[in-house]
């Protein structure tokens, strides 16, 4: 029966031989660079809701039956837009009356003004008395009077019917419509709900931590998964220093250009620096050799020989990946001719530059 102890024996021969055989090989050529620290600034992504910055009820300003009602639920609109207009015969009829009796009283004041001044030349002379001056004096003075009525009240029938026609403040879409042809629309009733498609913003529960790093104006990157992850820049709006007592978060609004296709409600990030640096270590990607799914690079000792240190691959960086492992700055890592390599195999190596990130 073999003992336990020839079988030791035996393993730790072959060991021996193994790494009396490595060592006894020729120098394999290969190329080596050094491991690298690289400082990077951390990125925070916080989840925010697409939304307009303005939206309005528009509302009827007159009185009056709506005669036409121009859009639905759903239009795009353009500002200056006809909404509604309500029905005016009224109103163009009563201004009728109103001019009419404006060139009436035009007429009559200017046959005062002449009756005024034949009156001035007869006191002038002293063929009439104080009084009767004074008459033809009131009835001028009446004249000009009912004129500017007349011309007051066109102008406020004019206004009206202006203000009978509503029109679009800004560019938008029709959430809701709130009347119809036939209704009655009172001074100040709703007509449509009108959201702003340009002026948009994304809404940002920001962790207070955080809340320093945001000023109004400073920028914010904003990114769309809906959109293929797309990254925009935004600007703070405004910061609203009222926090959720629960889940002490401030409101931040960060208003953006609209990269085509961003919606109210849609989903969106806010991305920005967390501020916090810290080195890791970084080995060109030509340095990790995956064997059997174990990530490894080889690594010279002061010998002249190598050895594999696993490693956990990371982040890329240019032609740089960071790793985790036995491997620190200054190490001389194999980036050629490292595919055929064992542990403890001599080699010789010449240093191959890689542009650092």
């Amino acid at each position: 029966m073999i003992s336990h102890r020839s079988v030791l024996a035996a393993a730790l021969f072959f060991c021996c031989c193994g790494s009396a055989a490595l060592a006894q090989r020729p120098a394999a050529p290969v190329r080596y660079t050094l491991a690298a620290s690289h400082s990077f600034r951390t990125e925070v992504r916080l989840p925010g809701t697409v939304q307009s910055s303005l939206s309005s009820t528009v509302a009827g300003e007159v009185d009056g039956l709506i005669e036409e009602f121009t859009v639905r639920q759903g239009d795009a609109i353009k500002k200056g837009q006809l909404l509604v207009r309500l029905r005016t015969k009224q109103l163009e009829l009563e201004k009728k009356a109103n001019e009419a009796d404006l060139q009436e009283t035009l007429a009559r004041q200017s046959l005062a003004e002449k009756e005024f001044a034949r009156a001035q030349e007869l006191f002038d002379a002293e063929i009439i008395a104080r009084d009767q001056l004074d008459a033809k004096k009131y009835d001028l003075d009446a004249w000009k009077g009912r004129d500017q009525r007349l011309r007051a009240g066109i102008e406020r029938i004019e206004d009206e019917i202006a203000r009978a026609a509503i029109y679009a403040p800004f560019d938008g879409v029709v959430l809701e419509e709130h009347t119809q042809v036939g209704e009655w629309l009172g001074q100040g009733d709703p007509v449509v709900e009108l959201m702003s498609t340009t002026g948009l913003e994304v809404r940002v529960d920001v962790p207070e931590r955080y809340i320093r790093r945001f000023r109004s104006g400073s920028k914010v990157g904003i990114a769309f998964e809906a959109l293929g992850g797309g990254r925009v820049q935004g600007t703070v709006r405004a910061v609203i220093p009222q926090a959720d007592v629960e889940a002490r978060t401030f409101p931040v609004l960060v208003a953006f250009a609209n990269p085509g296709g961003a919606a109210p409600g849609m989903m969106a990030e806010a991305v920005f620096s967390g501020g916090d640096q810290s080195g890791q270590t970084i080995v060109p990607k030509d340095a990790v050799v995956l064997q059997g799914g174990r990530q490894s690079v080889f690594v010279i000792t002061s010998e002249g020989t190598v050895r594999s240190v696993a490693v956990k691959q990371g982040a890329g960086v240019g032609q740089w990946v960071v790793v985790e492992g036995s491997v620190g700055p200054g190490d001389r890592v194999v980036t050629r001719g490292n595919e055929r390599l064992n542990t403890g195999q001599p080699v010789t190596g010449e240093p191959l530059e890689y542009p650092l990130p």
